[in-house]
This record gives C-alpha cells, structure tokens and sequence, in this order.
C-alpha cells in the first residue's frame, strides 16, 4: 500500500491528526511523571545526607 498525502481540508486528515495529538499528550504526560519520579527519589536520597539535630 502506497502512502498518499492526504488534503488538509479532509475528514480523514482531520481524524488521523486528532489521534496522534492524544497520543502524543499521553506519552508526553508520562514522560513527565516519570521525570517527577526520578526528582524525587533524587531528594530522598540527598536526605539521607542531611544532619540531624538531636535534642539535648
């Protein structure tokens, strides 16, 4: 099957452009929340480091 280019004015265009907009704001949302993640457990781990005031 040969690729053919669609007009932009065309239903299919139209739906075809629709969903690879969603896809791609799901996969973007997921890149983020993973980046979040990783932020995280960065800070977690830095804690670790921290001193601690112990009371007296």
């Amino acid at each position: 099957m040969t690729k053919v280019r669609l007009p932009k004015d065309s239903r299919a265009y139209t739906e075809l452009a629709w969903k690879e907009k969603e896809r791609w704001h799901r996969r973007y949302a997921r890149m983020s929340f993973l980046r979040k993640l990783q932020v995280l457990d960065k800070l977690l781990e830095a804690a670790k480091q921290l001193p601690r005031i112990t009371p007296l």
